[in-house]
């Protein structure tokens, strides 16, 4: 069974506060122009996205150049951001964390309250060769970015706004969260979990 863990992209969704608008609208229509066409204008971190090494580092590494292998691996669903886990995550898994935050997409909450991994926990993901980490919030931490600076210099992508992720719970389940082939920062997903 396949679990959509993406927001929806449409005209005027959520965006991280002072990040440009959703534009989407279409330009053509079948009535008129025989065929249909959109016109999408986004930064690449609206809605469910990774992001790359050169989101918040001098670093050159474009989400383009991440290996493929990142973005499909055995998943983790955690809740807890602070405290090291008493099973030990598999190396390469990807960690995915529930935190709640997802049914408050879009307020001020949603950007301003949500929990951040702690630096020892972000040091044993680094440890662990994880794939990715995953969150059900616009980011894994807060002003001044520790949490993600260390996680994409160990070349460790950072997936967010993520949703659906209680429906992971107690389950196996594979992660497949794949970028755009594009030279940016970071890129829109459609994550979606295998459940096994």
């Amino acid at each position: 069974m396949l679990i959509d863990l993406s927001r929806r992209i449409e005209a005027g969704m959520p965006v991280y506060p002072g990040d440009p608008q959703v534009q989407l609208e279409k330009i053509k229509n079948m009535e008129r122009d025989h065929y249909t066409l959109h016109r999408w204008q986004t930064s690449p971190h609206a809605g469910t996205h990774l992001d790359a090494p050169q989101h918040l580092l001098c670093d050159s590494r474009q989400i383009c150049d991440l290996p493929l292998e990142n973005f499909m691996a055995a998943g983790i669903l955690l809740t807890d951001m602070e405290n090291i886990p008493d099973r030990e995550i598999p190396l390469g898994a990807a960690v995915l964390f529930e935190t709640g935050m997802d049914a408050l997409y879009g307020t001020d909450a949603y950007y301003q309250k949500h929990p951040a991994i702690s630096q020892a926990l972000c040091e044993y993901l680094i440890a662990r060769q994880v794939s990715l980490v995953g969150v059900d919030a616009p980011s894994p931490d807060h002003v001044p970015f520790p949490v993600h600076k260390r996680l994409l210099a160990a070349g460790i992508p950072i997936l967010e706004n993520l949703t659906n992720l209680e429906k992971l719970r107690n389950r196996p389940f594979t992660l497949m969260a794949f970028p755009l082939n594009i030279a940016a920062e970071g890129s829109p997903v459609r994550a979606v979990a295998l459940v096994k």
